[in-house]
């Protein structure tokens, strides 16, 4: 077994390429980009500052660099090194920043949420998208990257808009939640639904098409039950199923048919849990034990059987 020398890094930043061929580190203001395989030096790039973080595009061409002491973000091309751009949000500070899928557009964050500025690098243009909602996960892009789905907070009230990203962030629709308190937003991994849940205070997710259509609000318990919300989201490969696990110690499968709970699993905190857990590739459900239907194509997984199955009155078997 061989080990390559130790590489100097600061905030454990190192970051692997999208297409798996160079690694980049960050090591205070210097960036070394090495080949994966051979950890040899590719590329040395230059920031004004101490490295906050780094990001791949998507193609694996760009770099993004945050630079928060700075209120900085710098972006360098593997293709032409000469070649760098740099953007500087000032006073109003730089909370984070992140990739749009397309790899041609960069979204930064300015401190306390107060706007989100989308900077193209190939038209040297930019966009702006106002009033996001100050919680980590008020942005999600559709599985294709042609919208954008924000979480917004306007007149003390939960707001969702769709953008479309290939008409200059136009923005599609704007609807107003049913949530008291929305924390996150999903989007189904076949691109047709879109999930808002409140905080852990609130059990409540609601479903959204993407033509902005409410589908459905789902809640586990009675409003004067008043218990702990949504801690854990996973759409099923297909979208067909949704899981949504709660800290009341159980796992709930949604189907996307009707919205109602066709199982609720029970996690046994004295027993241990196999990660072979879940859903298999294809969206099928894993065999739980022997006394399933032969004709059903399953995926077996050891001792999943630790989960006891509590099923709601008039729901359909898995």
């Amino acid at each position: 077994m061989n080990f390559s020398d130790i590489v100097k890094v600061s905030n454990s930043l190192v970051v692997l390429s999208s297409n798996g061929i160079y690694v980049a580190s960050a090591s205070q203001h210097k960036v070394f980009i090495r080949i994966a395989n051979t950890l040899q030096i590719f590329q040395i790039f230059g920031c004004v500052d101490v490295v906050n973080n780094i990001l791949w595009s998507a193609d694996s061409l760009f770099l993004l660099c945050v630079l928060k002491s700075r209120s900085i973000a710098q972006i360098f091309s593997l293709e032409n090194p000469d070649w760098t751009c740099k953007v500087d949000e000032g006073s109003a500070g730089l909370l984070n920043a992140i990739w749009s899928p397309d790899s041609r557009h960069f979204l930064t964050t300015t401190d306390f949420h107060l706007r989100i500025t989308v900077w193209s690098i190939s038209e040297v243009s930019v966009s702006y998208l106002k009033f996001p909602k100050a919680c980590a996960n008020n942005l999600a892009f559709c599985p294709g990257g042609r919208y954008l789905a924000l979480l917004e907070r306007r007149n003390f009230q939960d707001h969702l808009s769709l953008f479309d990203c290939r008409l200059q962030w136009t923005i599609l629709w704007n609807i107003t939640l049913n949530t008291d308190d929305a924390v996150g937003i999903v989007w189904s991994p076949d691109g047709r639904y879109i999930l808002a849940y409140d905080n852990c205070l609130r059990y409540q997710a609601s479903v959204y098409s993407v033509d902005g259509r409410h589908l459905c609000t789902y809640c586990a318990y009675k409003p004067a039950q008043e218990l702990l919300g949504i801690k854990s989201i996973s759409w099923s490969p297909t979208g067909q199923l949704l899981a949504l696990g709660s800290y009341d110690q159980k796992c709930r499968l949604l189907n996307n048919f009707n919205w109602t709970c066709i199982a609720c699993l029970k996690h046994p905190v004295n027993k241990p849990i196999d990660p072979s857990l879940g859903l298999s590739p294809s969206g099928h459900s894993l065999c739980a034990n022997d006394e399933v239907d032969r004709d059903l194509t399953t995926y077996r997984a050891h001792r999943i059987d630790i989960y006891e199955e509590f099923r709601t009155n008039g729901s359909s078997d898995l």
